[in-house]
This record gives structure tokens, C-alpha cells and sequence, in this order.
């Protein structure tokens, strides 16, 4: 297993936004009823397709217009403000997100209610599209990238708003990290998730080809394509109408969007090929490298 003790101090990160936005929202009563649903009830009824691959999360559909994902409060607040944060400064379509509102069944759980989006997954609508269709929706994701990549940073590694962050490619996603302070800081904490694997001298030669002058950039952080919803817009063509799971999304060094793209990318024919021609995967080959063969070589792909 992964080594865990160097998580961020063993506390909870609540952000500025989470405590203003948290309620029972008492005057909507078509939200606040949520929080009082049994979960076999919602489970049975509400779960849809996109919710599958969320982990603990879920989301239930609410009324015509809404849905809210269930999930770690700590989590959920991690999104909801890299959804406000994206939604208020970049033109990159994504569902609108209202409040967070607490689970009275698990204390630690709480709903993110946003708004439904009309369209198909991409894994789904990627199986009949053409080479062509295919090639437009990544060259269009590319630029959605490059607009986050666009966003003022504070050269900080952390949350939206600078603090912890979560990553399922860290330590079997247990957990948030950091902040970290600038990318060798960073670098120094990954390598010392794999003492337990490799030797010293290992390490040592790993930890030198990392570079330390990466930008650090705004980061998506999930971009696989169920996390991607589109529709088609006339017979050769299809726009994405949302990006969704915003979770694990934060400031990173500008190689880590990369890494994610083929972490959860595997399986889909020309997915990864068609990234690799795009902005978001050229030049990184090297990090992807190190990422997957060097150090995941080392852990058995657990780190």
C-alpha cells in the first residue's frame, strides 16, 4: 500500500465556500426532501448510468431540471468550488451548481444539487461516430484545456481555492493531499510515496528527471470520456455540451492532464491517439513515461 502519512496533517480541509453555501435549504422543499430519502430508495429509483464509476458517489435525478450527486462532503466541496470557479471564468460548458446540501442519514455525506444536462456519454456516442466526428470532439476538448490552462495561478499545487486536493491516482484515491507550496515540493512528496518500493539509488535517479519549472495550471483532472457529455448537432458533427466530475480538479503541474487523460483512457479505440495529436498530450511524453513505467514499475501500478 501506498504511503499515506504524509497527507495533509490529518485535517479536514472546509473551504471558504463550502461554509457559505452549505444549508438544509429550507425554503426549496424540493432539495431539502433530499436529505431525507432513504438510500435503498434512492438507490433503486433514482441511480443513473453516469453515477457508475464516481466511487461512493451517485447521482439521482431531483426534478426535470436538477440532479445531485451524493458523496464525501470534503469531496463534494472540492467540486463545487472548481465548478463556481470554472463557470464564472471560462466559457467551457458544464452543469450550473447551486449548494451543497447535507445528508441527515451519514453526517459525512452530502448532496451537490447542479443543474441536468441533455445529452450522451461519450463512451457511449464514440462507438458510432466517424474518424472525423471523432477528431472534432477532441480537437474541440483541446481548446476547452487550453482555456483552462489559461487561468491566472498562484504557482501553488492545491484545490481551486489553495487548499487540499483529491486525485484517484495517488495512493488508490484515500484521501486528500497537500497543498503544496511549488512543484519541487510536490515532486519531493510523489517520490516519497514509493520508499517502500524501490531503492534509494532508484528513487534518487527518478527523482532527477523530474522537471521544477512546469507551469502550473488549471487542471480538469478526470477527463475520461464518461465524464464527457455530448450531442450532435447536424449529420457530421457534435458539440460537447458538458464536461462533468470536477472533483479532482485544481491547480497542477501543466504534464498532469496528460497523465489523467491516459489513466483513464484506456480501452477506447483512437481516444488516446487522437489526444496525443492534440495539444493536452504533445510534448509529455516523457512524464507519462516516468509516470507509468518508472514509477508505476516500481509499485505494481499501485501508486
Amino acid at each position: 500500500m501506498c504511503d499515506l502519512g504524509v497527507f495533509g496533517g490529518g485535517k479536514a480541509y472546509e473551504s471558504e465556500l463550502l461554509r457559505k453555501d452549505v444549508t438544509n435549504m429550507a425554503g426549496n422543499a424540493e432539495v431539502s426532501v433530499i436529505a431525507r430519502w432513504p438510500q435503498l430508495f434512492i438507490n433503486k429509483f433514482y441511480k443513473l448510468d453516469i453515477g457508475q464509476r464516481i466511487g461512493k458517489a451517485k447521482i439521482i435525478r431531483i426534478s426535470d431540471t436538477q440532479v445531485a450527486k451524493r458523496g464525501p462532503t470534503i469531496n463534494l466541496a472540492i467540486e463545487f468550488e472548481a465548478m463556481r470557479y470554472v463557470a464564472q471564468n471560462t466559457s467551457i460548458p458544464l452543469p450550473r451548481a447551486y449548494r451543497i446540501v447535507p445528508s441527515e442519514e451519514h453526517p459525512d455525506y452530502s448532496f451537490l444539487v447542479m443543474d441536468y444536462v441533455e445529452g450522451e456519454v461519450l463512451a457511449k456516442a464514440w462507438r458510432h461516430m466517424t474518424t472525423d466526428e471523432r477528431g472534432g470532439v477532441t480537437s474541440s476538448l483541446a481548446t476547452m484545456i487550453d482555456e483552462l490552462r489559461s487561468l491566472p495561478s498562484s504557482g501553488m499545487i492545491s484545490s481551486t481555492s489553495g487548499g487540499p486536493f483529491y486525485d484517484y491516482r495517488f495512493a488508490m484515491g484515500l484521501g486528500q493531499i497537500g497543498p503544496f507550496e511549488n512543484e519541487r515540493d510536490f515532486n519531493d512528496w510523489r517520490i516519497s510515496q514509493f520508499h517502500l518500493y524501490g531503492s534509494p539509488s532508484q528513487l534518487a535517479n527518478i527523482r532527477g528527471k523530474m522537471r521544477e519549472d512546469n507551469r502550473i495550471v488549471f487542471t480538469h483532472g478526470d477527463l475520461s470520456q464518461e465524464n464527457i457529455l455530448v450531442r450532435r448537432i447536424n449529420i457530421s458533427e457534435f458539440a460537447i455540451v458538458a464536461i462533468l466530475d470536477w472533483e479532482q480538479a485544481g491547480w497542477r503541474p501543466e504534464y498532469w492532464e496528460a497523465v489523467k487523460f491516459v489513466f483513464g483512457g484506456t480501452g477506447r479505440k483512437g481516444w488516446l491517439e487522437l489526444g496525443y495529436e492534440q495539444s493536452f498530450m504533445a510534448g509529455y511524453r516523457a512524464d507519462i513515461t516516468r509516470e507509468f513505467q518508472e514509477l508505476g514499475g516500481l509499485s505494481g501500478g499501485l501508486c
